[in-house]
Parts: structure tokens; C-alpha cells; sequence
């Protein structure tokens, strides 16, 4: 984990954010708008192992969604890790 703007960058899976939109959306196109841009911005994701956990909850909720419903392990992956 290291700090980015203030802000943890803590790395969640892409692949659950993928098969949720491959699963509910026709095109690249309506899946880029679901995210809040276009086909690009799909394609781009598509090529990405991981995500910012915070990239990932604006693209939840602006599918209208909680991330816990597309990362089912949610609250785990994004926790704070605790170092000694």
C-alpha cells in the first residue's frame, strides 16, 4: 500500500468489475457509458489486472451499485493493512 494524493492506493481486482458488465451490458459502448465514459475507457479496463479501490467504487456507483455487490470480498481487500 503506499500513498497517492493523500489517499491509500490500495489495488483491487479488475476481473469481478469485467464479468459484471460482460454479464449486463450488449456493447463495449453501453459498458464505457455505465462507467461514465466511453468504449475507450472499457477497453482500456480490459487490459488492467488491477484498480485503484477508489476508481472501483466510483464505477460501482456509477452503475447505481454498492462495490460490495460487484466485489463480494469488498471490505477485506480494501481494509487498511496493519504493519508492525
Amino acid at each position: 500500500m503506499t500513498i497517492s494524493n493523500g489517499s491509500y492506493f490500495i489495488p483491487i481486482p479488475t476481473q469481478p468489475l469485467l464479468e459484471y458488465m460482460d454479464q449486463r451490458y450488449v456493447s463495449d459502448s453501453d459498458r464505457g457509458r455505465a462507467l461514465g465514459g466511453t468504449y475507450h475507457l472499457y477497453n482500456k479496463l480490459r487490459e488492467r489486472p488491477t484498480i485503484n479501490w477508489l476508481t472501483g467504487d466510483r464505477y460501482a456507483v456509477s452503475m447505481g451499485l454498492h462495490p460490495v455487490l460487484i466485489w463480494r470480498d469488498w471490505y477485506e481487500i480494501t481494509a487498511p493493512k496493519k504493519y508492525a
